[in-house]
């Protein structure tokens, strides 16, 4: 699955920014490792790429296509396809 981030910023209750202007684009078959301290944004990263979270600025492309365009129902098929593992390599 191809995804792609565009200057993607998400702002939280009270205008704290969780992510600030992330850009990136993952091919297909790619694998993502996000690594950081407590605090930064990485599950609101996992989030958004997961469609989530809605971005409040920039763009998330899947598949070359904006997923909040597309009916309630296409959106659901397309969670049920992304994946994402969480894990704490600290325990």
């Amino acid at each position: 699955m191809e995804l792609k981030l565009e200057s993607v910023a998400l702002a939280l209750e009270g205008g704290r920014r969780a992510i600030q202007e992330v850009s990136l684009a993952l091919a297909r078959g790619e694998r993502l490792a996000i690594v950081g301290p407590s605090g930064a944004g990485k599950t609101s990263l996992l989030r958004v790429m997961s469609t989530g979270l809605r971005p409040s600025s920039g763009a998330l492309r899947i598949e070359g296509r904006d997923p909040w365009l597309l009916s309630r129902r296409s959106l659901r098929a397309l969670r049920g396809r992304i994946g994402a593992i969480a894990g704490d390599l600290a325990a």
